[in-house]
């Protein structure tokens, strides 16, 4: 498969759709039903306010990170509608994302969960690499509520306290960065989670792989710019769902990339819509691999002298 490397004319053109969309009346939407449910539920999911009649990606995570992707287009009302069937053995406990990607990388998705009942917490996908930001989520939980975390890290660097708040089901995700904890990367070894109020208590490991997915993005944009990044050493043939947050971990916008190529990579040219100056932190949560990045304040226009001016 191509490597995607954009013209400037091609990124010109991007940019200009972008501009359109950020200045239309409707920003686009996925809305996914019952946001909640057990291994038999049958979810209904409908995208809304996308260009009409124009092709995109559909894919849908499962809690292990393995993809079911659909290439369709929206109709004449902007539209993409799917039914998503439980698969054979029925879903898996966590965490599914459904994800409608642009031609231009950008993407929206809907998030739903599958529980038993009873409370849990899941740190998803397993084993992550030391260049990732973790993923944790909880099913089972009281509704509209604030629940506290504590994560141990290992080798005796300390706990950090994390609070998240669940939804209307029940539910939560939360991504936290390396560097949100202060380190450049998570070390190798055994980590725990815990919900210490409800005693759960998950223990999830980092560990070095083969090929550790690698993430570099272009510094020193500026707001509404395109930032040059690589995505190197991920599966062949896959669209990589990467999201991006300010440095405190607040989610700013997502894109689905790809497909990568036979080796793995894909260049592209991420459209930064509606970001502040400042720090940036990016993942691909299903594929590991993480980056930290600066959008730049405009420069300030320089005075132009007039005829008779001192």
């Amino acid at each position: 498969m191509p490597v995607h490397y954009l013209s400037l004319a091609t990124a010109v053109l991007l940019l200009s759709l972008g501009r359109v969309l950020a200045q239309s009346p409707t920003t686009p939407t996925v809305a996914l039903t019952p946001p909640a449910g057990d291994a038999t539920t049958i979810h209904h999911v409908t995208a809304s306010n996308f260009p009409a009649g124009v092709p995109v990606v559909t894919a849908l995570f499962d809690p292990a990170g393995n993809e079911t992707a659909t290439q369709t287009a929206t109709d004449s009302a902007g539209t993409v509608t799917a039914t998503l069937q439980p698969p054979a053995g029925g879903w898996q406990l966590g965490l599914y994302r459904w994800v409608v990607g642009l031609a231009d990388g950008r993407s929206y998705s809907a998030t739903f969960t599958v529980g038993d009942g009873s409370p849990h917490l899941l740190a998803e996908p397993n084993l992550p690499s030391p260049l990732s930001a973790f993923s944790f989520v909880g099913v089972g939980f009281p509704a509209d509520s604030g629940i506290d975390l504590e994560l141990l890290l290992t080798g005796a660097q300390g706990q950090r306290a994390l609070h998240v708040t669940t939804d209307a089901s029940g539910a939560f995700s939360l991504f936290l960065w390396p560097q949100q904890v202060g380190l450049p990367f998570y070390a190798a070894g055994d980590y725990v989670v815990e919900v210490p109020s409800m005693q759960l208590v998950t223990h999830f490991t980092v560990r070095e792989h083969p090929a550790s997915s690698a993430v570099q993005v272009e510094s020193g944009v500026w707001p509404d710019g395109l930032a040059n990044a690589s995505f190197q050493d991920y599966p062949p043939h896959r669209y990589i769902w990467a999201v991006y947050a300010d440095e405190n971990g607040r989610p700013a916008g997502e894109f689905l990339l790809g497909p990568t190529a036979a080796n793995g990579s894909v260049d592209w040219a991420l459209h930064l819509a509606h970001v502040a100056p400042g720090q940036y932190l990016l993942a691909t949560p299903y594929d590991w691999g993480e980056a930290g990045f600066t959008v730049d304040t405009p420069p300030s226009p320089t005075p132009t002298a007039t005829p008779g001016s001192l």
